[in-house]
């Protein structure tokens, strides 16, 4: 069997990143994205078997970058608060930087194309970030609510504040951080 051409599937991932983002997961068919990227339909079937398939292996692909990055150069020895703004401004960085991928992130989390075994991996991927959280919390140092509500919490704000510096109305700059952390700091702490 011949190995999979690990460009193609950047095209493949690429297309239907560029098309989520025009017309959402429901507007998207195998043909389109093939086309999109470049191929023939009958080649994209020779990488993922359907539609579903193609969208928990792009969420995983997204979620292994994402959790490669946020994770690079992290002392998590350092204090608590320290830690917390290192990965805020990575989270931060991101969200901007990544609008395309976030886009798909938040469609996927809202989708009936949610596999439970891609989603508990993606989770084990952020595993340093809860124990961070949880070692907050049995620190007192972090509000002991469930984790549900500080990633609920966390991701709202990522994309407003992400959202302002996108449209010009924040520069992107360490005084943005710092004031931007700031006020994610007082809302998670005890």
């Amino acid at each position: 069997m011949r190995a999979k051409d690990e460009q193609k599937i950047g095209a493949i991932y690429k297309a239907t990143l560029s098309l989520t983002q025009q017309m959402g997961f429901g507007g998207i068919t195998m043909a389109r994205i093939a086309r999109e990227a470049g191929i023939a339909t009958g080649t994209l079937y020779i990488y993922f078997k359907n539609k579903e398939e193609l969208i928990n292996s792009l969420y995983l692909h997204l979620k292994r970058q994402k959790a490669k990055n946020f994770l690079m150069d992290m002392n998590f020895a350092n204090p608590l608060k320290v830690v917390l703004k290192q990965m805020f401004t990575k989270m931060l960085i991101g969200a901007v930087n990544e609008s395309a991928e976030l886009a798909f992130l938040e469609q996927y989390h809202r989708s009936p194309f949610i596999d439970e075994a891609v989603q508990t991996e993606a989770m084990q991927l952020f595993q340093p970030f809860f124990d961070i959280i949880e070692r907050g919390q049995k620190e007192f140092l972090i509000k002991d609510v469930k984790m549900d509500l500080i990633l609920a919490y966390l991701s709202g704000i990522m994309h407003e504040f992400s959202a302002l510096i996108q449209d010009n109305h924040m520069p992107l700059n360490d005084d943005t951080f710092d004031l931007m952390f700031n006020m994610v700091w007082d809302g998670l702490k005890t």
